[in-house]
């Protein structure tokens, strides 16, 4: 009887597993973003409070450059502390010269 449980508890281990494959391909597909794509946009959040522009286009270029972050950039950027860790490090002046590439 004991076989046939640790067997019945793998099986469903394993169902478990592919269901969680296949809900990030879909999240994926649906184009979820990544933590760094996060970071983007708190990154055009924190340019607008400084009274910057950020087009469509700054941000999608932002987001597209972290479509494929390794995963030391993915830890990195789950490990950033938001807005906190922003207005720390950066100045709005900061922004505008590399986030806005010169700012609008």
């Amino acid at each position: 009887m004991q076989a046939e449980q640790r067997e019945r508890v793998r099986w469903t281990a394993a169902r478990r597993a592919a269901h969680g494959v296949l809900a990030g391909l879909m999240a994926a597909a649906a184009g979820c973003s990544n933590p760094c794509q996060q970071v983007c946009l708190e990154m055009a959040s924190y340019a607008e409070e400084c009274g910057l522009t950020v087009s469509n286009d700054a941000l999608s270029a932002c987001r597209e450059n972290y479509t494929d972050a390794g995963e030391e950039e993915i830890k990195q950027c789950q490990d950033w502390d938001g807005s906190a860790d922003l207005r720390e490090w950066w100045t709005c002046d900061d922004v505008a010269e590399n986030f806005l590439d010169g700012g609008s």
